[in-house]
């Protein structure tokens, strides 16, 4: 991938860089809607919270966790940091946000298949969402653009992620379940940004030949 930028022209209307990082999906935004304007809770805290949370609950109850208790730690997860998809921190601690998500999401995925004693899973699939969340910034920075909506379905945010990965440990799916997920989510979200980027190097190329004709018609 060149590090090559789209015309100011060309660029839509996006949402902003921290709304795009935090990768949220349906239930997160609705969360956010409800509870965002009613908790007099500052967003910080909030995803402070969330966040301490999971780890505590990693560090204390570790492998050995019930189901009920995993099954908490994730809806905790869910109220703190989606609260905050709609209660935003002051802007000198937007930075924040995305790496406090991405922890408490990898975090969250990591203790639910520990207590499956299925962590090599776990980080397959945390690999794969490492190449989602490179592609989002790189995209966004270089092209102004975000991935298409049915491959944002396809990820499911990371509200989606810990919901599925606590489903699948509930139903004793692990380990195989979350490599093939890993393996599927990997290899769509490789091939679309491959054929993406091509796409959009091949729309550069094609204009800047235009352009030279234009100027030789001149």
């Amino acid at each position: 991938m060149t590090a090559t930028v789209a015309p100011a022209e060309q660029r839509p209307q996006l949402p902003g860089h921290v709304e795009v990082y935090r990768d949220d999906q349906s239930l997160s935004l609705a969360i956010g809607r409800v509870l965002g304007p009613r908790l007099p809770v500052p967003a910080m805290a909030l995803l402070l919270a969330g966040v301490g949370a999971i780890l505590a609950l990693a560090a204390f109850a570790g492998r050995d966790a019930s189901l009920a208790l995993t099954a908490a730690g994730v809806v905790w997860l869910l109220l703190t940091m989606g609260t905050t998809s709609a209660r935003w921190p002051k802007e000198s601690f937007h930075w924040a946000v995305p790496p406090l998500v991405r922890l408490g999401e990898y975090a969250t995925l990591a203790w639910l298949a520990a207590t499956a004693d299925a962590l090599p899973a776990a980080f397959a699939l945390i690999a794969a969402l490492t190449f989602r969340h490179y592609d989002l910034v790189y995209r966004l920075r270089h092209r102004a653009e975000v991935p298409p909506a049915w491959l944002n379905r396809l990820a499911a945010g990371w509200d989606g992620r810990v919901i599925i990965a606590w489903a699948l440990l509930a139903l004793g799916a692990l380990p195989a379940a979350m490599y093939i997920w890993a393996g599927l989510l990997g290899a769509v979200s490789v091939a679309e940004a491959a054929v993406s980027w091509r796409r959009f190097e091949r729309s550069r190329t094609t204009a800047g030949e235009f352009d030279e004709l234009e100027g030789e018609g001149e």
